[in-house]
């Protein structure tokens, strides 16, 4: 494409191609810094009224966004590829800005900026990535290969700083279940079945039970109750023998001490 001619300015001097293609990206970055300030957080009290409200309230965005960003490349309609449709070049901004931005966001707080938490930052850098995307739509190969090479970079920042902020998935969820990865295993054990069937009939990390039911032996128990001491102060068992047992004075009701087993027969429960 050749050059193109000047136009006058609203001062009644010259405009060059330059300056209008600034001025493009800077009321693009002024409009997507007050739309992630003011349009969108303002969506939130309506959350309280129903999703309804929320929705309409979305629409009500999506459109003043077009309408001003129509406006805009209407009156900076030389200066870009989509000069003679400036709807679709306002969509794309828009849609482009909104996806590219809440990518940042998620980014940002994940390396712990927090730029979504700060409100002078995001009125600082909430406008770039409408801007990178208006700068792929400029004319001339120079501006959008800088613009590519700018969204390219800050995408491959992203990435890097993502990969070096924290552990990984598979670590977060096994510190989150209170897990060392060096213990998560599954294992499979002959005759036995797993308690937990996650992995299956056969294969499992915690506890297992013998397979056949029939070979767990039944369950036995030894009560031990407690009662009145019988017998002298010091507690003397009587005698384990088949003889009748001798009769022994009982303890004073104010005496303690252990209890004796009497009986005809041997009372040893080893």
């Amino acid at each position: 494409m050749g050059a193109e001619p000047d136009v006058t300015g609203a001062r009644g001097g010259q405009s060059t191609p330059g300056r209008r293609a600034l001025g493009q990206l800077g009321a693009v970055w002024m409009l997507g810094s007050a739309l992630l300030t003011t349009a969108i957080p303002a969506l939130a009290p309506l959350l309280f009224v129903g999703w309804g409200a929320v929705l309409v309230g979305l629409l009500v965005v999506v459109v003043l966004g077009v309408g001003l960003l129509r406006l805009i490349a209407r009156s900076t309609a030389s200066v870009t590829v989509l000069g003679t449709r400036p709807g679709l070049w306002a969509l794309l901004v828009l849609v482009g800005g909104l996806a590219l931005a809440r990518l940042a966001w998620r980014w940002t707080d994940e390396v712990g900026l927090g730029v979504s938490s700060d409100a002078t930052l995001t009125l600082l850098l909430g406008g770039v990535p409408y801007v990178l995307v208006a700068g792929l739509l400029l004319r001339g190969w120079r501006p959008r290969l800088a613009a590519g090479l700018a969204l390219v970079g800050l995408l491959g920042l992203g990435l890097v700083a993502l990969a070096r902020s924290g552990p990984d998935e598979v670590t977060e969820r096994l510190r989150y279940a209170t897990q060392d990865h060096r213990t998560a295993y599954v294992v499979e054990v002959p005759g036995y079945r797993p308690v937990d069937p996650a992995y299956g009939g056969a294969l499992g990390g915690g506890e297992f039970a013998p397979a056949d039911l029939a070979a767990v032996p039944p369950a036995r128990h030894v009560n031990v109750i407690a009662g009145p001491v019988v017998g002298d102060a010091r507690g003397s068992v009587a005698s384990r023998t088949s003889t009748p047992p001798r009769r022994s004075r009982v303890a004073p009701p104010n005496r303690v001490g252990r209890s004796i087993f009497a009986g005809s027969s041997s009372t040893d429960t080893r």
